[in-house]
């Protein structure tokens, strides 16, 4: 999570506190995490690392019964929220065998 919420600034040049939510899905644990501002891509994932402003991150991670699972989605805000109830069903949809 704080690598996630370490790729945005808020107007103030700082990063955001995220705001995480915590949970269970399937009886697994799950923290859901939220934050905005401007963008800035990992280099680890290579392309474009020109800084995005107006952006937010909707993010999950579950304890999995083999691992921790992530799911990580970041676009432009009005995207984002018109589909944050998919992210939601997502995340709600996850089970184990």
């Amino acid at each position: 999570m704080e690598r996630w919420a370490s790729q945005f600034v808020d107007a103030g040049g700082n990063h955001p506190t995220p705001k995480v939510t915590e949970g269970k899905v399937a009886g697994m644990k799950m923290m859901k995490v939220f934050t905005e501002g401007t963008y800035t891509p990992s280099p680890m994932m290579g392309g474009d690392m020109t800084p995005r402003p107006g952006q937010e991150l909707l993010g999950a991670i579950v304890e999995g019964p083999d691992s921790n699972w992530f799911f990580k989605c970041t676009g432009p805000k009005k995207t984002m929220e018109s589909h944050r109830q998919e992210f939601d069903a997502l995340i709600d949809s996850v089970k184990t065998r």
